[in-house]
């Protein structure tokens, strides 16, 4: 795909301004302390439109540190857009790329309100405030859009391009189940020394706060990041189903006369994850006709570097994020791979 600044029609740069201002501006605004009743007081004049703007203005001030960041990234996004011009899009490629660009700035929003305040209200309290959501919002949906009609057009070039990318090229030599099940075994005997050295495993420092949350004690989050009340003990900090899965393994140690075991089993399944959701990276990648060599020079670093195998036996929220995140990717290799069709053919799903 050759990449194009040449709007098809010349009000399109105009539209690109609009869009960059917008995106910018709202990507810039602080949904956190905004002291409306004392913004109030100030005002001579009152109407919507003045508090709006007055509360607006005081959202992105005092971030002078950034000014230069956002004048850039305006200017990426008019870039951006302008490219986007200068293209046509199918209504699926609009579509799919408006959904991904709601999905995240949606997950944008929450992750502000959750991260800070734990709590809707804050961010709900005011109908200003609601306003400066949307605009925030629809800010990051704009950035995100452009970005993916643009990664999806490359996309779709590479594929007119180069047929077979999606063919595998050796199917008929290795085939999925034997690339699948020789990558496990090769990485579960590169990792079993690390598992058996440092049973039953390693733990990160959210482990303690979580076993104390799970056994009802108090810890230093009470009261930062949950919600208001002495009896709620637990923290979005750390992800609610892994504390409750800890301690199941937690209860098995301690009716086995040892935590350890409980503990070491818990690693154990979890190492196995690691391992089963590596194989089947790289035994999808394998099919959807990635060159072997990077194949093998990825199962060489995942066998061999230290740092997979620690983590895999490493107990705190990050490394089950990280586990999530993995099955996650396979997922959006197959869509692509499938073009789709893993969503409505069965027969997509042939390995």
């Amino acid at each position: 795909m050759n990449i194009l600044i040449k709007p098809r029609k010349n009000r399109y740069i105009i539209y690109a301004i609009i869009i960059a201002l917008f995106s910018t501006i709202g990507m810039q605004i602080s949904l956190l302390n905004i002291n409306i009743e004392q913004i109030f007081k100030r005002l001579e004049y009152r109407s919507m439109l003045i508090y709006f703007i007055a509360i607006l203005k005081k959202s992105i001030s005092g971030k002078g540190e950034t000014d230069l960041l956002y004048s850039i990234i305006g200017c990426g996004i008019f870039l951006l857009f302008l490219i986007i011009f200068s293209y046509k899009f199918s209504k699926r490629e609009i579509v799919s790329a408006t959904c991904l660009a709601i999905l995240f700035g949606i997950c944008r929003w929450i992750g502000v309100a959750f991260s800070h305040k734990e709590s809707w209200g804050y961010f709900l309290r005011n109908k200003y405030i609601v306003l400066l959501d949307i605009w925030y919002i629809a800010g990051y949906i704009l950035f995100a859009l452009g970005i993916f009609l643009l990664i999806g057009k490359m996309i779709i070039g590479y594929q007119k391009k180069n047929k077979n990318f999606f063919k595998a090229k050796h199917e008929k030599m290795y085939d999925f189940k034997h690339i699948f099940f020789l990558c496990a075994l090769i990485i579960l005997v590169c990792w079993l020394p690390y598992y058996v050295s440092l049973w039953p495993g390693a733990i990160h420092g959210d482990f303690s706060m979580q076993v104390l949350q799970l056994f009802h004690y108090p810890t230093i989050l009470q009261g930062q990041l949950t919600s208001d009340g002495i009896n709620i003990l637990y923290s979005n900090d750390h992800p609610f189903i892994h504390t409750q899965m800890l301690g199941f393994f937690i209860k098995i140690g301690i009716r086995l006369k040892h935590v350890s075991w409980g503990y070491g089993i818990y690693t154990f399944l979890q190492m196995s994850a690691y391992i089963i959701g590596i194989a089947l990276l790289l035994a999808t990648l394998n099919k959807f006709g990635v060159d072997q060599l990077i194949l093998k020079v990825a199962l060489f670093i995942y066998a061999l570097i230290p740092v997979f195998p620690l983590y895999s036996i490493l107990v705190g929220g990050d490394a089950f994020f990280s586990l999530m995140f993995l099955y996650f990717m396979i997922e959006v290799i197959w869509i692509f791979g499938t073009k789709g069709k893993i969503f409505y053919d069965k027969n997509a799903l042939k390995i």
